[in-house]
C-alpha cells in the first residue's frame, strides 16, 4: 500500500491485533489518521484530520466534497452508520440539526436506514452478550441512583478469554443510561498494562442562561 488510513481511533491500542499485524507498515508509510474524538485523540499520524464533529463519518463526508469522490449507495450507508452509531441513534447532545441533515443526505444517496439499525442491533457475539450479562451484575448506583458505575479488571478478560477489542463497551456503557434514575454513566476498564480507561456518559445540559 501507499498509504494506511485509520478512521475514528483515537489511540493505536484501539486497533487490536490488526495494529500488531502491520506494525512495520505504520513505522514505514504515511499514516492519516481521520478521527471526531479531538479531546482524547493521540494524534499518531503522519497526516491528522482530527476536529470536533458530529461523527468521524461527517468528517469523511466533509472530505469527499472536497475530493473527487463519488458516494455510492454502499458508501452512503456506511457514513449513515457512523452518525447513528456515534449519536446513538439521534439521542445525545451531539445531535443537532446538522445531524439531520446529514441523515437526510446520506438517505438521498441511497443509504438504508433500516439496513443500518439491523446492522447496529444484531452486531454482537455471544461471547460478547455472557460477558456484557457479567458486568451488569456488579453495577453501583451512587447518589440516590444517579451515578451509575461499573468496572471491568484484567482478570475479567483473562478468565473470559476476551479482548477489549472484541467487545464494543462503547456500546455498553450507552445502555447503561438506560437505567431510569442514573444522570451520569461511568465504565472502568482496566487494561494489560495496569492503565484504567474510563469512558463517562451524562444526560446533564449546560443551562445557556446560567454560569
Amino acid at each position: 500500500p501507499d498509504a494506511i488510513i485509520v478512521v475514528d481511533v483515537g489511540e493505536t491500542r484501539q486497533l487490536g491485533d490488526i495494529y500488531y499485524d502491520v506494525k512495520d507498515e505504520f513505522l514505514n508509510l504515511p499514516v492519516i489518521n481521520i478521527d471526531h474524538h479531538f479531546l482524547t485523540n493521540e494524534r499518531f499520524g503522519t497526516i491528522n484530520i482530527v476536529y470536533d464533529a458530529i461523527s468521524t463519518t461527517h468528517i469523511i463526508y466533509e472530505l469527499a466534497q472536497k475530493w473527487p469522490i463519488n458516494i455510492t449507495e454502499r458508501l452512503a450507508t456506511s457514513l449513515f452508520y457512523g452518525l447513528v452509531s456515534d449519536t446513538y441513534f439521534f439521542q445525545r447532545p451531539n445531535t443537532t440539526p446538522v445531524a439531520f441533515n446529514l441523515a437526510a443526505e446520506f438517505s438521498r444517496l441511497g443509504a438504508e436506514p433500516s439496513k443500518v439499525a439491523q446492522l447496529l442491533h444484531k452486531s454482537k457475539s455471544l461471547e460478547a452478550l455472557k460477558f456484557w450479562g457479567k458486568i451488569l451484575l456488579n453495577i453501583k448506583l451512587y447518589n440516590n441512583g444517579e451515578i451509575a458505575m461499573a468496572s471491568i479488571c484484567k482478570r475479567d478478560f483473562e478468565d473470559n478469554k476476551i479482548k477489549e477489542h472484541d467487545l464494543n463497551l462503547d456500546s455498553f456503557v450507552n445502555f447503561m443510561t438506560s437505567i431510569e434514575s442514573s444522570k451520569i454513566t461511568i465504565l472502568m476498564k482496566e487494561r494489560e498494562d495496569n492503565e484504567i480507561r474510563i469512558s463517562l456518559r451524562s444526560d446533564y445540559f449546560l443551562d445557556k442562561n446560567s454560569a
